[in-house]
């Protein structure tokens, strides 16, 4: 990965090359390979570079048009600076009529380039991969922007009536002359309840994001977003037999893997008991093999203390289940980690000046961090996950109902109801859920929905007045009830709200590692989508599609396994060593305006000082400790930091 940024003066007399040294400046730790910076007239563009790829030696940007054999910037008609990694290159080459030579000397912005050259703003839907990049129109004096299908790469921007800026971070865009960091306490309460943002808004008030999924066109009168990506309006794809299906969802998967080992380091993955990152890790070690090379990998597991206390049904060590998967292949080497090395505050303390909103998992970010670290002291630059498999091809089904009750076929709707609740998948009272509530109005739902009614916010650290203010209960309860209908809409839906390239440029930044999610593939997706949706429940069994496309690659323990693991199962144990620190947190932020005015921070010092003496009794307390204090912890720091900073 590596970063952009870009300057436009509308009016005024700043010096578009010196504002966007300052955003170059504030992106130091995104490129460390090299930086770029072009300037013509009143608009300034840069890029830094971090090399991942053999292909990333290519890199020179910001990068003219080919198509003009010029030999001065100032006589180019377009600019572009891109950071991609595009996956379809043979694709694109032909269709844009690159020899082979000529597109083995080319960097992957200049795929982006040609693409653009060739089908102007409706490139988008031709790239595969992961992007964000801005095109500099000259001659029309307009700005193309545009992200990925899934957000991969993050773009922020500032819109103005004297300016335009846009950059990899938020954090670059607040080192533009006049743009404040001033916070957003609608997004940052949204955090403390577990909501996603409000595209565009982010967590500071002037920068804003384009969202995944979209592209963006800025000119002097004004910017306009629009959504490109149509995943819920496919052509579907039928076959006449099942295992037609799952011969063609290996083939892309496998191309999926294929194009994501491409670097020029080494290669790990994260393993943990689960199908998403068991199917990514087993097809990469296959692929691997053939090329005589090695995979690492990385399961986080539970501190030495861990008293073994999880909910029911759930795994607390999946080490062993991982374990089960490498020793399959022996080209994989697994390693665990554990997160005894470091602690919370710690990590959030790590990845503050990385991440320009609140970790949403800050316990998790601690063995995560760890893993990096291991990683990057050996040599890898790609991390493979399957962070997003359950919204694609280990879909469970549980909105079949919905989607069957909507289509109006209502005689299907008992017989499969019947079988969702023998898969396990769903209950009597998620039925009637999904079915005849789901087309009631709100007001009435709300009232009469049992699910609905017993959905509160007690594991949130929100201040009770500004819940209310914000209507918070009933935001959550809207967000987990109403927005689903079938895998295109969910798709849909968590996709255009995600923050995952936030993620990834932290990663990127702070160890040279690229994360990599072959089930968040663009030709996966549309797969998934476009298959009917019985698919995934072949047989009786949720996640059909995934156990049976995954038949003699991973174990059979693996694919008949229903128990999930859970992250950061030795959360008390880690909490209980920092309780101090915590303490000692808590104080900072009950001196900071904004921690104060939106956490309830006397509850969390309650909680604290009535420390359960075990993780039994921790996890009986309504999610007081299990979410509440590490959430509301992650969201107060980053304010307090954020003001200090501004302060300064």
């Amino acid at each position: 990965m590596s970063a952009i940024c870009g300057f436009w003066l509308l009016h005024g007399d700043a010096n578009p090359r010196s504002v966007c040294e300052r955003m170059l400046h504030s992106l130091a730790a995104h490129g460390s390979d090299g930086c770029g910076l072009l300037a013509i007239e009143q608009v300034a563009l840069g890029h830094r570079l971090l090399k991942i790829t053999a292909e990333d030696e290519l890199e020179s940007q910001p990068l003219a048009s080919h198509s003009l054999l010029i030999d001065s910037a100032h006589d180019a008609a377009v600019w572009l600076v891109a950071d991609a990694r595009i996956d379809n290159r043979t694709q694109i080459a032909a269709e844009c009529g690159i020899s082979a030579g000529e597109a083995a000397g080319m960097a992957d912005s200049a795929f982006v380039l040609r693409a653009w050259l060739r089908w102007g703003q409706v490139c988008v839907e031709h790239l595969v991969g992961s992007f964000a990049f801005a095109v500099w129109d000259v001659r029309a004096e307009r700005f193309f922007l545009a992200r990925d299908h899934v957000g991969d790469r993050p773009l922020y921007y500032c819109k103005s009536a004297d300016s335009f800026a846009f950059a990899t971070t938020a954090r670059a865009i607040r080192a533009c002359p006049g743009i404040s960091s001033e916070l957003d306490e609608r997004q940052l309460a949204r955090d403390l309840i577990g909501l996603p943002p409000e595209f565009s808004r982010t967590r500071f008030r002037e920068v804003q994001a384009v969202a995944p999924g979209h592209c963006m066109v800025v000119d002097r009168d004004g910017a306009t977003q629009r959504r490109y990506w149509q995943i819920d309006s496919l052509r579907p794809v039928r076959f006449a037999r099942d295992d037609e299906y799952i011969e063609a969802f290996l083939e892309i998967f496998d191309e999926a893997v294929r194009c994501r080992l491409r670097t020029s380091g080494g290669v790990a993955t994260e393993l943990s008991a689960g199908l998403d990152s068991g199917a990514v890790a087993a097809t990469a070690a296959r692929l691997l093999a053939a090329e005589g090379a090695n995979l690492a990998a990385y399961t986080a597991v539970p501190c030495a203390d861990f008293s073994g206390i999880v909910p029911t049904g759930l795994i607390g060590d999946e080490g062993p289940y991982a374990a089960e998967v490498a020793a399959h292949y022996p080209n994989m080497r697994h390693i665990l980690v554990d997160a005894s090395g470091s602690d919370m505050l710690r990590e959030l303390e790590r990845i503050f000046p990385l991440l320009d909103l609140p970790h949403a998992a800050a316990l998790n970010n601690v063995w995560g961090n760890l893993i990096l670290d291991h990683a990057a002291a050996n040599g890898v630059k790609v991390m493979l996950n399957g962070a997003l498999g359950n919204f694609a091809f280990s879909y469970q089904g549980e909105d079949l109902l919905h989607q069957t009750f909507r289509s109006g076929r209502w005689l299907a709707i008992l017989g499969q109801a019947w079988r969702l609740r023998r898969m396990g998948i769903s209950s009597g009272r998620n039925a009637a859920s999904q079915t005849i509530f789901a087309v009631l109005p709100w007001v009435l739902r709300r009232r009469i929905d049992p699910l609905i009614r017993n959905v509160q916010l007690g594991w949130s650290a929100i201040r009770p007045d500004r819940a209310r203010e914000m209507h918070a209960v009933d935001q959550f309860r809207r967000y987990l009830f109403t927005h689903t209908s079938g895998l295109p809409r969910l798709m849909a839906t968590n996709f255009q709200q995600n923050q995952y390239g936030d993620y990834n440029a932290a990663t990127s930044a702070g160890w040279g590692i690229e994360a990599r999610d072959p089930t968040s593939d663009k030709r996966v997706f549309e797969f998934c989508a476009a298959i009917p949706q019985e698919q995934f429940v072949v047989g009786g069994q949720g996640r059909s599609l995934a156990r049976r496309a995954m038949r003699g690659r991973l174990p059979d323990a693996t694919l008949k396994r229903r128990q999930k693991g859970t992250q950061a199962a030795d959360w008390y144990e880690s909490l209980n060593r920092i309780r101090g620190e915590l303490i000692a947190e808590l104080t900072l932020q009950m001196q900071s305006p904004g921690a104060r005015g939106l956490i309830d921070l006397d509850r969390l010092r309650s909680a604290l000082d009535q420390w359960p003496k075990t993780a039994q009794e921790a996890a009986q307390q309504d999610g007081i400790y299990d979410s509440a204090i590490s959430r509301g912890m992650a969201v107060g720091t980053f304010i307090r930091r954020v003001e200090k900073e501004a302060s300064q």
